[in-house]
């Protein structure tokens, strides 16, 4: 090794800029780099967050990865979360409310940064959107909670009467039990059987009601229908509750003014959408502006679908001066569907081959002549239209009111006093877009 000290670049390069005279266009050019690549650095995430946002909501129906990967590129999560809540896409908020449900726990804050998203999804006609809400608001719980809770005890739909329940379990006690009391006598035996585990666990008293006498089970297991309830073990239960709550009223006052607030229901904007029926004719949802439109979203295999026909047949037939089914047939797309929820954590996994659209008309002709459907098939062939309302559980249904808005969403099943409860309740409402 050479005893000679080592050049020093740096040192050099300096030196010899001491004895070159920079030209002022030289200096301009020398900043302008300088600051150039400043601009880059600073920019260049809020740059990658812009255009990741972009391709987001462009997607219709965002990845979990893809709500990650877009979070990570801005400092406080509730911009770019917000940002998506207000695109009004359905599975863009369902993907918010499943980013917030998992990350909650890691970072506190985020719940107090998206509570206004948190307390409007507590009051949509979503009902996913709904229970995930309501979920989170009761991690503290939040001072909201008893309130939204209770505007869940009113709505049509029991299954969202259950959600109430289930919610105010999470809630302090006090002044509860005769808010409960009266769900008792609800037409639903899944809503009454909830309301006897809430009651029993505030006052102590075994009626020998269990949730086993009626599943609070709304959506399909498997694709089957849930049974069916004990009615005689519901009806001994609530009459021993009857016998016990004379000589117990007392004791439990109601604290504050009974709940009289009328729930809000929201709407969201539906674009126009045309869809081919069985006989290869397009139909356009516009079609049917100034009637309530009823979406189901359904296949031939799936047991728990075939068993909701009967009752969307019959609501047709009872409301047919205001009421337009339409039962979107997603049959075209039910291997991808079962195909990617197998292979979901995969990557690199092959796509199924596609259907013989010929074959599937016919397996729906067949089942549209055994069942007796009397309202309109249409064929989503590509399950676009399945995507944009995640429609990936059936039964999916969509209430739209007159002019076209979405009013409600749920999974599974509904008799057909629930479901002309719900027209019911789009025809009276006061609507507030959001």
């Amino acid at each position: 090794m050479s005893d000679e000290p080592a050049l020093k670049p740096p040192r050099r390069a300096f030196a010899i800029l001491e004895r070159k005279r920079l030209t002022r266009r030289e200096k301009w050019l020398l900043a302008s780099v300088l600051v150039l690549g400043l601009a880059t650095q600073l920019l260049y995430q809020p740059i990658q967050g812009q255009l990741r946002m972009q391709f987001v909501l462009d997607n219709e129906a965002p990845a979990e990865a893809a709500i990650d990967d877009l979070v990570w590129h801005f400092k406080n999560p509730a911009v770019p979360l917000k940002r998506l809540w207000r695109s009004q896409q359905i599975p863009h908020r369902l993907a918010v409310l499943s980013y917030v449900q998992r990350h909650a726990d890691k970072n506190p804050e985020l719940l107090s940064d998206m509570e206004p998203v948190l307390i409007a999804a507590a009051q949509a006609g979503d009902l996913e959107g709904r229970a995930a809400a309501l979920a989170l608001l009761a991690k503290k719980p939040h001072p909201q909670l008893v309130r939204l809770a209770k505007l869940q005890l009113r709505d049509a739909d029991p299954a969202v009467r259950v959600l109430g329940v289930q919610a105010l379990q999470r809630a302090p006690a006090a002044g509860l039990v005769p808010v409960i009391f009266p769900l008792l006598d609800d037409p639903d035996p899944r809503v009454v059987v909830v309301a006897d585990s809430a009651l029993r666990r505030w006052t102590g008293h075994d009626s020998g009601l269990r949730l086993a006498h009626a599943l609070p089970q709304f959506t399909p297991i498997d694709g089957q229908v849930v049974e069916s309830a004990d009615c005689e073990a519901i009806k001994r239960g609530v009459q021993r509750w009857k016998e016990w709550w004379p000589r117990h009223q007392a004791d439990y006052p109601i604290q504050g003014e009974r709940n009289s607030e009328h729930p809000v229901f929201w709407r969201l904007p539906t674009p126009d959408f045309a869809l081919q029926d069985l006989r290869g004719k397009e139909v356009k949802l516009s079609g049917f502006k100034g009637r309530l439109v009823l979406l189901n979203f359904w296949d031939t295999t799936t047991v728990a679908c075939l068993s909701f026909v009967t009752n969307l047949t019959e609501l047709q037939r009872r409301s047919a001066d205001r009421l337009v089914v339409l039962g979107i047939s997603l049959d075209s797309t039910a291997a991808e569907r079962s195909h990617e929820h197998e292979h979901a954590h995969e990557h690199g996994a092959h796509s199924p081959p596609k259907p013989d659209l010929g074959v599937t008309r016919a397996q729906l002709e067949q089942t549209v002549e055994q069942t007796g459907i009397n309202y309109r098939v249409l064929l989503d062939e590509t399950g676009a239209l399945g995507r944009r309302f995640s429609a990936m559980e059936l039964p999916t249904t969509v209430l739209l009111d007159a002019e076209g808005f979405v009013r409600r969403r749920f999974v599974g099943l509904r008799d057909v006093e629930t479901l002309t409860a719900m027209l019911n309740e789009i025809d009276l409402s006061k609507t507030a877009p959001e």
